[in-house]
């Protein structure tokens, strides 16, 4: 039986960090695609205050009712503004979180080699003991027979 891998622990703790940091990539990613479905239903909300707009000019809306969009267009932009600064700051965290995952793995596959490379080495020593105790074997036995 090959014996503890000697970093055992520390190979179950780059996987637990490696799994934290996909969720963190999770909770990064599901925060940008709110935020991309709320520009895209403001986009929406401007293009159709845009439509009625136009259609105001053509006569259809008293002037306090143009004004009073017009005051609200001005607040979907500014809420536009925000929302992509948010936006991106959210899409700077998820490339953050990228690197930290993409870390995390490397980490991880480094100590899964040495344990492959501990494991190997075992087998080898392993096999070759039992080579060294069949050729002593085989020694014995044609002494033996002479």
């Amino acid at each position: 039986m090959p014996p503890a891998f000697r970093f055992q622990t520390i190979l179950d703790y780059r996987k637990r960090s490696e799994s934290e940091r996909q969720m963190d990539l999770a909770q990064a990613l599901q925060m940008v695609v709110s935020l991309r479905a709320q520009r895209e239903r403001l986009q929406s909300e401007r293009l159709h205050l845009t439509e009625t707009l136009k259609s105001a000019l053509l006569g259809q809306l008293d002037t306090g009712s143009i004004e009073r969009e017009y005051r609200y267009l001005a607040g979907l932009d500014q809420q536009l503004r925000h929302l992509t600064g948010d936006l991106q700051q959210a899409e700077q965290v998820v490339t953050e979180r990228r690197g930290e995952l993409a870390q995390a793995v490397k980490e991880r596959k480094t100590l899964e080699r040495l344990k492959e490379y501990d494991h190997q080495s075992f087998v080898t020593a392993w096999q070759q003991k039992e080579q060294d105790e069949m050729d002593e074997l085989n020694i014995t036995r044609h002494a033996s027979q002479q």
